[in-house]
C-alpha cells in the first residue's frame, strides 16, 4: 500500500513540476526581490543627489540578473541591510560593504568556516558586484571586492549553465 502512495506523489509532483503549477510562487517571488532591489537602488541613487538614476537601476539590474541568485536570499539580505539601524538611503552600499568587512574579519578569527558567513559575503558581493559595474553611470565610488572575484565568475558560470540548459529544454 505504501509502493502505491509513494508512486502517486511522486507522479504528481511531476505532473506539477512539468504544468508548471509549482513556479508561480517562484516567478512572484523574483518579481517581488527584483522591485524591492530596484527601489533600494533607486533610493541609493537618488539620496546621494545623482544624476541618471533609472539608467543606473536599469544597469544594476541587468548585471545583477547575471548572478546566479536565490530570491528569497536577495529578500532576505535586502530587508537586513534596510532594517540595519545605521540605515539611510545614501549609506547603502557602505553597509553593505561594512558587512562584507565584517563578514570577512569572523571568518579570519574563526577556526571553522559557518556556511551562513561564507553565503553571507556571498550575498553582500552579488550586491556590490552590479554597482561596482554600473557606478560609472552615476559617479559613485566603487567598492574595492577584488578578492572575491572567485566567488563572482563561479555565479556568473553558474547561471550562464543554467541559461544554457534552459535554452536547451526550450527548443525541444
Amino acid at each position: 500500500m505504501k509502493l502505491l502512495s509513494y508512486k502517486s506523489i511522486i507522479f504528481t509532483t511531476t505532473i506539477i513540476l512539468l504544468t508548471g503549477c509549482g513556479n508561480n510562487y517562484y516567478s512572484s517571488l523574483e518579481k517581488k526581490a527584483k522591485i524591492e532591489i530596484n527601489d533600494t537602488v533607486t533610493k541609493y541613487c537618488e539620496a546621494n543627489h545623482y544624476s541618471f538614476c533609472e539608467i543606473y537601476a536599469r544597469c544594476y539590474n541587468n548585471v545583477s540578473n547575471y548572478l546566479y541568485l536565490a530570491p528569497k536570499k536577495k529578500l532576505k539580505f535586502i530587508s537586513e541591510i534596510t532594517n540595519d539601524p545605521q540605515y539611510s538611503p545614501n549609506k547603502t552600499m557602505d553597509i553593505v560593504y561594512s558587512k562584507l568587512k565584517d563578514s570577512e574579519s569572523k571568518l579570519k578569527n574563526s577556526k571553522e568556516k559557518s556556511k551562513e558567513d561564507l553565503i553571507s559575503r556571498y550575498y553582500y558581493n552579488s550586491i556590490l558586484y552590479p554597482h561596482n559595474k554600473c557606478s560609472s553611470i552615476i559617479g559613485a565610488k566603487q567598492y574595492d571586492i577584488s578578492r572575491h572575484n572567485n566567488i563572482i565568475q563561479k555565479s556568473l558560470d553558474s547561471k550562464r549553465s543554467w541559461m544554457m540548459v534552459e535554452k536547451n529544454y526550450n527548443n525541444l
